[in-house]
């Protein structure tokens, strides 16, 4: 693990990712997307060029607040999004859980501090690590998954 000023980029990288979908069958009308997620509560990492490892759905963890801001975990994964000690969110692994993420590391973070907005809700490109540097990378995407499904069911319904 090597330093890029204040923050740190991981190098564990051989941990799962787990995506799930929830849907159900409805009527005449085939399936359809249902969703009793509030906003921000399930968070969806796509990350395609780096790091496949840290995309799926990441939960809330309930109770759980880290340097002042919410805790997310990946479903069936040792990822987590939180908020470092140099006010950027991150994905983290196994080092910064050791830490009880007092620390700025991962294997992605969102290149500004956000301020105290969660990581949907920011604007700018995503970084990703490459245990030395970190990369600047547009097809890095963090998705509300609750405002996803209200759009595919209302969809769906017209």
């Amino acid at each position: 693990e090597s330093r890029d000023g204040d923050s740190r980029v991981s190098g564990d990288l051989n941990e799962p990712s787990t995506e799930v979908v929830e849907s159900r069958d409805g009527d005449s009308q085939g399936s359809i997307m249902e969703s009793s997620r509030k906003p921000g509560e399930v968070l969806q990492l796509i990350s395609p060029s780096q790091h496949k490892v840290c995309e799926g759905e990441y939960c809330l963890v309930a109770d759980t607040v880290v340097n002042g801001h919410p805790l997310y975990q990946l479903k069936e994964g040792k990822r987590w999004l939180y908020t470092g000690l140099d006010g950027r969110w991150y994905v983290g692994g196994y080092h910064a859980k050791t830490k009880d993420f007092a620390c700025s590391s991962g294997y992605i973070v969102q290149k500004q501090p956000h301020d105290g907005k969660l990581p949907h809700e920011l604007e700018g490109h995503w970084r990703w690590g490459d245990s030395c540097n970190w990369h600047e990378d547009p097809a890095i995407r963090v998705i509300d998954t609750a405002s996803v499904a209200k759009h595919a069911s209302d969809a769906a319904t017209h």
